[in-house]
Order: C-alpha cells, then sequence, then structure tokens
C-alpha cells in the first residue's frame, strides 16, 4: 500500500515539474528567440559579408511568411467572435456589429482605389 502512495506521489511530483518545465518554456523560450535573433541582426548589420547578407533576406522571407499568416489568423479570430457576439444578441453586440461596419469600411477603403484605377484607361504621354 506505501508503494502505491509512493508511485502517486511520484507521479504527481514529476507532474508538476513538468508543468513547472512548461510554465517556464512558454515565458523564457520567446525572449531567449527574440534576443538571439537581435544579437544576430546586430552582428549582421556590422559585418558586410555574404553569408550575413544571406541569413538577412532568408529572416525577411520567413518574417513575411509568418507575418502573412499571423495576419490572417488575426482577421479570422476578430470576426469570429465578433459574428458569436452578434449570433448570440450578448450585452454589447451593437458595439460587434459597429466593428464588422468598421472593418469592411476599412477593406473597401484599401482596394478602392485599385479598383478606380483597374477601369481607368490609362493616359500615354505623347510622344
Amino acid at each position: 500500500m506505501r508503494e502505491i502512495r509512493l508511485s502517486v506521489t511520484l507521479n504527481l511530483v514529476q507532474g508538476l515539474i513538468l508543468l513547472q518545465i512548461l510554465i517556464m518554456l512558454k515565458r523564457q523560450l520567446p525572449l531567449t528567440i527574440a534576443f538571439i535573433m537581435g544579437v544576430l541582426f546586430i552582428i549582421q548589420y556590422f559585418v558586410p559579408h555574404q553569408w550575413s547578407q544571406y541569413f538577412r533576406l532568408w529572416v525577411n522571407k520567413w518574417i513575411m511568411i509568418i507575418g502573412g499568416i499571423s495576419l490572417l489568423l488575426g482577421i479570422w479570430s476578430l470576426l469570429h467572435f465578433h459574428y458569436i457576439q452578434i449570433h448570440r444578441r450578448v450585452a454589447g453586440w451593437g458595439f460587434s456589429l459597429i466593428m464588422f461596419i468598421a472593418f469592411l469600411t476599412s477593406v473597401i477603403a484599401g482596394f478602392l482605389p485599385s479598383i478606380i484605377n483597374w477601369f481607368t484607361p490609362e493616359i500615354l504621354p505623347s510622344a
């Protein structure tokens, strides 16, 4: 009976240690990565070598990819949250409706110059 209690206690302690490690990684890992990348970019700035330029281009490509995915995920999360607020008619759902209207207005304002230029013919300079 004592062996079972000891085994359960050891499993509980191991679980708590693992939880502490995961919490530490959740806090410290992003800070460590940001610090290392910052130091590498400082080194890259002061060392005009072909490899450092290649590193900068490689990181810029990944930043664009991750940034685009993050933007899409953020837009989806924002729209989904406010759609649920409107659908359930929770208190303050009118503000979610205003958010939808503001979002659509921003999207239209962003694409409007491209749409207008698409329909207007180019005026070629005279020779």
